[in-house]
């Protein structure tokens, strides 16, 4: 009984506090609640539980399977996929993982340019699979139509793959070079 009634002394204080203070004082109500009876861990970027995580980790041998996809991009546009990897590589790997894409704290916004599709229009694959366990992050089974729409633009689709159940669901991707010359996912 202690614990709760310090948590939600806690989430009082959180009202009351200012952006940076907030993060401390969820950092610690996060541990607190991790100390809970039940309490399953905290998940990188997500919940308390593998239920309601954001998205969970992926494996090197996942992450793995991104690099090796992208070593494939054709020769017309090597280049642009070269200076633009780190972002499609971070930004598929967070949507073969995300379970929630439209929660504001989703992985996948740190890759979205300014003139991106909103959360709540990008559909995650994981979103379409019945039968895939949910507590793992999905294979990228390979990239494929890709396609320069501009000299700054260019599109490709990426097929995620279910390990367990065999599950596959493709979907468009759009980089765009911004102004700055940083590349940043479209959709």
């Amino acid at each position: 009984m202690r614990a709760g009634i310090s948590i939600v002394v806690a989430a009082g204080v959180l009202c009351a506090t200012t952006p940076a203070g907030a993060q401390g004082l969820l950092d610690k109500l996060s541990r607190a609640l991790n100390k809970l009876p039940g309490a399953q861990g905290q998940l990188p970027l997500g919940g308390t539980s593998r239920s309601n995580a954001v998205l969970d980790p992926i494996t090197p041998a996942q992450r793995a399977k991104i690099d090796a996809a992208l070593d494939h991009a054709p020769p017309s546009l090597r280049a642009e996929v070269a200076q633009a990897r780190s972002t499609i590589a971070g930004y598929v790997a967070a949507s073969s993982c995300v379970k929630d894409i439209s929660s504001g704290m989703s992985p996948l916004q740190a890759y979205l340019g300014p003139d991106a599709l909103s959360l709540n229009q990008i559909v995650a694959p994981l979103g379409g699979m019945r039968h895939h366990d949910a507590g793992s992050c999905l294979d990228v089974l390979r990239f494929q139509g890709w396609n320069r729409i501009a000299l700054n633009e260019f599109g490709f689709q990426a097929v995620y793959i279910a390990a367990d159940s065999g599950e596959a669901q493709t979907r468009q991707h759009i980089v765009h070079r911004q102004p700055d010359g940083a590349w940043l996912m479209r959709q």
